[in-house]
């Protein structure tokens, strides 16, 4: 943000303040610099209905399954 005088009118005859106003459009991120919206709302609703379809085919796994993978592929994270 920068400062910039706020002037009254001219037959004011207090100071001027100072004001603070945006530089530009602020770009809104996440902690670590991480844009907050990474997907237009197109993108997203692409996404959900590829989701969607992938689940009415039955491309999908059961957590159990999800859980053999990861199991087999890192077992160093998998520890009980």
């Amino acid at each position: 943000m920068t400062t910039k005088p706020y002037k009254y009118d001219e037959d004011d005859a207090r100071e001027p303040q100072r004001v603070s106003e945006p530089e530009e459009e602020e770009e809104d991120l996440m902690p670590g610099g991480v844009p907050a919206l990474q997907f237009t709302r197109e993108e997203l609703i692409a996404a959900l209905q590829r989701s969607e379809e992938d689940r009415q085919a039955g491309r999908v796994y059961t957590s159990a399954e999800v859980h053999r993978r990861m199991e087999e592929k890192f077992p160093f994270l998998c520890k009980e």
